[in-house]
């Protein structure tokens, strides 16, 4: 039992990961580009959040055609069918980040159409979009990859960096 909650929560440590690195280099990476498929996040979604307040009531109905929501699903759905060979291998890491993946969008979604939930209990998503500096802050769920790269930036890469360059 202890093997399937450690895998089981290793996999949701994997989706935060995975929000991490798609978030920065995929969808600020290419989608900052205006011709980019991932251009809507950057141009639309935080440019709607950013002038209502960290609202984007696009995310209501989910199935409209131009709904943030539905682009979303579809991106996380292809996501959880790419990493299904995962399932027959450890499906405790399968079910965590499918878990991670439907909190991901949730949290998402909820927190963009209640502002103030948002800025409460998901602080960092809400500097993201609200602050000064709309590059950090790339998770959602939680900011543990980021501070885990930052950490790792300021204290491992930085110090590499600065002996390289002293030698």
């Amino acid at each position: 039992m202890f093997e399937f909650f450690f895998l089981f929560f290793l996999g949701m440590f994997l989706g935060n990961v995975y929000e991490y690195f798609l978030h920065k280099y995929v969808l600020h990476g290419l989608g900052k580009r205006k011709k980019s498929y991932f251009s809507s996040h950057w141009h639309i979604h935080h440019r709607t959040a950013r002038k209502n307040n960290f609202a984007d009531f696009s995310y209501k109905n989910i199935f409209s055609i131009n709904s943030n929501a539905k682009r979303e699903l579809k991106h996380i759905g292809i996501l959880c069918v790419l990493n299904l060979p995962i399932y027959f291998l450890f499906p405790a890491v399968y079910f965590g980040l499918l878990f991670n993946a439907i909190l991901y969008f949730t949290l998402h979604r909820y927190s963009h159409l209640n502002p103030e939930w948002g800025k409460k209990y998901l602080p960092w998503h809400y500097e993201h979009h609200m602050g000064k500096d709309q590059d950090k802050n790339w998770c959602v769920t939680s900011p543990i990859t980021d501070r885990l790269v930052l950490f790792l930036e300021r204290n491992i890469y930085n110090k590499l960096l600065s002996k390289k360059e002293n030698k």
